[in-house]
């Protein structure tokens, strides 16, 4: 059964405005499992996710639609995408990294590089020296090999 698009993103609408944010992405949810390629849904769903307070479910959507739109050549946007959700999820290094490899592959390296760097002072503030001293070796191993040391 083909599920009606506009009745179902107003039904969805409508639990928003009655505050029924989690109802909401289940009708979107819906509407993503007939159109799994949907970038629009998929940004409105992360979007709910983030309003729901959902951020793991938020991220992986964001994720997801970085990829997709990294496959659309839509580096800018998916770019922007994954910016907005490492001020999210701060500590996501899966976000983080596929951010870093989108702006080496547009030729910004200095912006990559402060990627790591955001990574590694956010894990030293909250005391995970391992994983902060494991992103500046990254930036130093991704420096080195990508020019040509």
């Amino acid at each position: 059964m083909v599920l009606d698009r506009k009745s179902v993103m107003e039904r969805a609408d409508h639990l928003v405005a009655q505050g029924m944010v989690l109802q909401a992405i289940m009708e979107y949810r819906r509407l993503l499992r007939e159109n799994p390629e949907d970038m629009a849904l998929m940004n409105r769903s992360g979007d709910l996710y983030v309003q729901a307070g959902r951020h793991e479910d938020a991220a992986a959507t964001f994720k997801m639609l970085a990829l997709h739109l990294h496959q659309d050549r839509q580096e800018k946007k998916a770019i922007a995408l994954l910016k907005r959700l490492l001020r999210l999820t701060p500590e996501d290094q899966e976000a983080a990294h596929q951010l870093i490899e989108m702006l080496h592959a547009i030729g910004s390296p200095r912006e990559a590089a402060a990627v790591h760097i955001q990574m590694a002072r956010h894990f030293e503030s909250i005391g995970d020296r391992a994983r902060a001293l494991a992103e500046f070796g990254q930036l130093a191993v991704e420096f080195f090999f990508r020019n040509g040391a």
